[in-house]
């Protein structure tokens, strides 16, 4: 078992998962990632820009799911991070938060992604 295993307080899941990783202080940052491996509240994330902020929102289209995300690790293309909190977007609001990100998810549903 390596170093990293044994540190893990739960084992991951691999997965390969469409996202979207946004930030920003209007959410107006979004940038394409996928999920490589999940736990019940964490995942590794691989995305090609280097410099992403210590705390983000991340977008899996597959369940609709906005996760508020803080970063766990960093390696040369791949995240660490920890989920401390999450929204379904498919589920209606009286008053809707996450508007970019609901955009976002609904524009991916109509495209079949």
């Amino acid at each position: 078992m390596s170093a990293t295993a044994e540190r893990r307080a739960e084992p991951r899941a691999p997965a390969l998962l469409t996202a979207k990783i946004i930030y920003g202080e209007n959410e107006e940052f979004v940038v394409d990632c996928a999920v490589r491996s999940t736990s019940e509240h964490g995942g590794r994330v691989r995305s090609t820009l280097p410099m992403l902020p210590d705390r983000f929102k991340l977008l899996l289209y597959k369940t609709g799911e906005l996760y508020e995300a803080e970063v766990a690790w960093r390696g040369k293309d791949e995240l660490g991070v920890k989920l401390v909190g999450s929204e379904r977007l498919d589920e209606q609001r009286e008053a809707p938060r996450n508007l970019n990100a609901r955009r976002l998810f609904s524009d991916a549903v109509l495209q079949g992604v």
